[in-house]
């Protein structure tokens, strides 16, 4: 998920099997994301996701633009899978549904 530091924002990660109809019953992934600008945190919110459909990932990655984080908490623990490289910051946070909140600190 790439996330660009500045205004507030929001967006919808969203998937299927890519190949047959079975999301019309309900078989996809849909999952809202809120981006929050706090002073010299970046919070991204995740909200509870919509569907049946079990995605294959067990890890989202997060490139964030135009921030620098020194840590990264998920759900209030600290992760230690970050890094930075040419400027722009990463962190690997283990999936474990429902996630609630990544907060990016300076």
């Amino acid at each position: 998920l790439w996330v660009y530091a500045g205004a507030a924002g929001a967006c919808q990660l969203y998937f299927d099997d890519g190949e047959s109809t079975d999301y019309q019953r309900g078989e996809y992934f849909r999952w809202g994301v809120r981006l929050a600008p706090e002073g010299s945190a970046l919070s991204l919110r995740f909200q509870k996701p919509e569907g049946r459909f079990q995605p294959w990932f067990r890890q989202i990655r997060l490139r964030v633009y135009g921030f620098s984080p020194q840590a990264c908490l998920v759900d209030g623990q600290i992760v230690t899978q970050a890094g930075t490289s040419q400027g722009d910051a990463w962190v690997s946070p283990p999936l474990s549904l429902p996630l609630g909140e990544v907060k990016l600190v300076r």
